[in-house]
């Protein structure tokens, strides 16, 4: 293993001080990740990223947990942090609103040389970036990635025949978790929760979101529980008004408007 990536919530790169250093000291490469970015304004990706690098990290990259970023995000952030950091710059998306490619494109000509990808887009949620696809239109942008677009094919459709049963695609519940930017390992709590309490599934990922509030770690699937303060409401205003209702298996079926919610 020649490389380690040590990880943290944005807003907790002091957290991995000692890890880096100790991945340094047995003389491997240390990269620095900042998870669940989305959550963090610039200025303070730019600052935590400078932590990373002062404790010896030779490469930070952010990653779009939620599969939440705009093509526009992740342009600001990474210009940002190429000018602010000595070390490589990279990005790490999700697919949850089909912009996994566009915005590792984006990460790419805003300046990252780390990019992430997986074969058939295999990951959490709606899959991670499709790295076939990613490397195809790298290629067609003009940028040399050293990889064989036959070849990286070629074990594309040998991992979808040995060893992908099926496939990343993007559902209502991975929208929804783009949009509300709630990590989408908060999916099976919030669907207990909302059969629990007979509301609304996907408004309980708005009110999940709200729960976690900016500086709250991602991981606090626990939050997910918690029973709403007031009215389900996404950050630029309210929800559509028409949802499907949980049932108490958690699954989705009939229609209701969040006016008569409980």
């Amino acid at each position: 293993m020649d490389v380690v990536r040590v990880a943290s919530h944005c807003t907790e790169a002091d957290t991995t001080r000692r890890h880096i250093e100790l991945v340094r000291n047995a003389g491997r490469k240390a990269l620095g990740v900042l998870m669940m970015s989305h959550m963090a304004p610039t200025a303070v990706l730019v600052q935590e990223a400078l932590k990373m690098e002062s404790y010896g990290a030779e490469g930070v990259v952010i990653m779009d947990s939620a599969g939440s970023y705009m093509v526009s995000d992740v342009t600001e952030r990474i210009r940002a942090l190429t000018e602010a950091l000595a070390v490589d710059v990279g990005f790490h998306g999700h697919n949850n609103l089909g912009l996994a490619v566009a915005n590792s494109l984006a990460a790419v000509q805003a300046g990252a040389t780390i990019v992430d990808g997986t074969i058939r887009g295999f990951g959490a949620g709606a899959g991670n970036t499709q790295l076939e696809v990613l490397v195809a239109v790298l290629d067609k942008a003009g940028y040399a990635t050293g990889i064989d677009l036959y070849k990286i094919w070629e074990a594309s459709d040998a991992a979808a025949e040995f060893l992908v049963e099926d496939a990343p695609a993007i559902g209502s519940i991975h929208i929804v978790s783009g949009l509300a930017g709630v990590f989408s390992g908060f999916e099976k709590p919030v669907r207990l929760a909302a059969a629990q309490y007979g509301v609304d599934y996907e408004g309980s990922l708005f009110s999940s979101r709200q729960a976690q509030g900016r500086s709250r770690p991602g991981g606090h699937h626990h939050r997910a529980g918690d029973q709403p303060s007031g009215p389900l409401q996404s950050e630029s205003g309210a929800l559509p008004r028409r949802r499907f209702r949980a049932d108490r298996d958690g699954s989705r079926c009939r229609r209701r408007t969040m006016n008569s919610l409980p």
